[in-house]
């Protein structure tokens, strides 16, 4: 009869209309290209997947200061990436008679890449929603990782015309991050990896440049591994960071002078 077809027409966009809403209020949460959503929203969010389908404010059950939930893994993330910085500064002081000139340039890359790194992690850590605030920050963490690696490319090349080309080489690529709906591109990383590899190997330092690459990659490999290694494959990857860091401080020593731009 018509009233039972106008009750399965009912049915089903009552079904249809409530897996869209799911969807929009999923994307409302999880989506980085939209604003905060708002204390009501997250209200009824919370009221609806209470049993915690909303893994995103549900997850883990700490509180903090803000009355938010927090993430460990991401407080991990943030502290982790303080030791790095120590072990180059202190590295530093231990042999600072051997660092001068375009050597300081290895000490201090990974310093101007901590500030934005820390404060990305820990805001990560305290849960807020996914706007426009976390998309600035994730993109300035990725935005210093390739500043970072021009600096190393004056510690390794030791001159300046070679990292002026690889900075119009990374503006292009800062550029892209900065675009909505960018993805990660692991290209433009090893084209930097590449970069500054490139003058040691150049120059005939076929050892230093092998311990160099051999020490990148395998930090690199315990992140891009992260689906079998688990949630704490970040933190990991920021403490194995200090073994290339320490390599590159032995390799660009001011007493082995390098021939590339000779």
């Amino acid at each position: 009869s018509e009233q039972q077809i106008s009750r399965a027409k009912s049915k089903k966009w009552r079904r249809a209309h409530a897996k869209k809403t799911f969807k929009e209020e999923n994307y409302l949460i999880q989506s980085p290209l939209l604003l905060p959503p708002t204390k009501s929203e997250i209200n009824l969010l919370l009221r609806k997947y209470k049993g915690g389908k909303n893994k995103v404010l549900m997850a883990r059950r700490n509180y903090n200061a803000f009355g938010r939930t927090w993430d460990e893994v991401e407080v991990l993330n943030a502290l982790t990436m303080v030791f790095p910085s120590l072990a180059s500064f202190f590295i530093y002081k231990a042999a600072r008679k051997h660092l001068s000139g375009y050597c300081m340039f290895a000490v201090v890359h990974i310093m101007v890449h901590f500030p934005s790194a820390f404060t990305f992690h820990l805001y990560q850590s305290l849960n807020f929603p996914q706007g426009r605030y976390s998309l600035t920050l994730r993109r300035l963490d990725n935005s210093f990782i390739h500043i970072s690696s021009i600096l190393i490319s004056f510690a390794t090349s030791q001159c300046l015309w070679y990292p002026l080309l690889l900075l119009a080489m990374n503006a292009v690529l800062i550029t892209r991050i900065w675009k909505d709906g960018a993805k990660p591109c692991l290209v433009g990383l090893s084209l930097n990896l590449a970069g500054f590899l490139a003058p040691l190997l150049i120059s005939g330092r076929y050892a230093a440049c092998l311990s160099m690459f051999t020490a990148t990659v395998l930090p690199a490999s315990v992140y891009l591994l992260r689906r079998f290694i688990g949630e704490h494959s970040h933190p990991l990857f920021h403490l194995l960071t200090v073994l290339p860091q320490y390599i590159l401080l032995c390799v660009v020593r001011s007493d082995q002078p390098l021939k590339f731009c000779a």
